[in-house]
C-alpha cells in the first residue's frame, strides 16, 4: 500500500463509500479504516459504486447527475454543487441529464468524473469497465 495515494485509492474504494451494515461483494478481510470500506481491489470498489447508483435510481427516483451527486455528497460534508459541476464537466453532460444505470457508456464516464473529484486522480478506465461488469454483468 503506498502511502502517498489518496485514502479512496489505498483502500481500493475510489468514490469513498462509507462503513455501514452492508456487507459488500469483494470487501477485503481485514477492515482497518473505520469510517471508509475497503475492498480486495478497485474493481469491486467501483462494482460498488455502481450497486450504489443504481439504488439511488430504483428506490429513491434520482436519475440526474445533480440528483445522484446531491444523495452521494450532501451539502453537510461537501460543496455539492461543485461536485456536481466537476462531475458534469467531466462527463460533457448537462447537470440534469438523465443517465439510466443501463447506459454502460454514460455510468462509466461519470464515475470517472466521480473519481477524479474524490481522489485528485484520473481513473483507470479498465478497472471502472471492470467494476461495471461485476455489477450488471455486461
Amino acid at each position: 500500500m503506498n502511502k502517498n495515494q489518496p485514502r479512496g485509492l489505498r483502500n481500493h474504494n475510489p468514490l469513498n463509500i462509507r462503513v455501514s451494515s452492508e456487507k459488500w461483494q469483494g470487501m477485503a478481510e481485514k477492515q482497518s479504516d473505520k469510517s471508509f470500506v475497503q475492498f480486495v481491489n478497485n474493481a469491486y470498489g467501483y462494482r460498488a459504486a455502481f450497486v450504489t447508483l443504481k439504488t439511488y435510481q430504483i428506490r429513491h427516483g434520482l436519475r440526474t447527475i445533480a440528483d445522484m451527486i446531491g444523495r452521494w455528497a450532501p451539502p453537510l460534508e461537501n460543496n455539492t454543487a461543485a461536485y456536481i459541476r466537476r462531475v458534469a464537466n467531466g462527463t460533457g453532460l448537462d447537470k440534469n441529464a438523465h443517465l439510466p444505470y443501463t447506459n454502460k457508456e454514460l455510468m462509466i464516464r461519470m464515475v470517472m468524473a466521480m473519481t477524479m473529484v474524490e481522489n485528485g486522480i484520473q481513473a483507470i478506465k479498465s478497472e471502472v469497465e471492470e467494476g461495471y461488469r461485476l455489477a450488471f454483468g455486461f
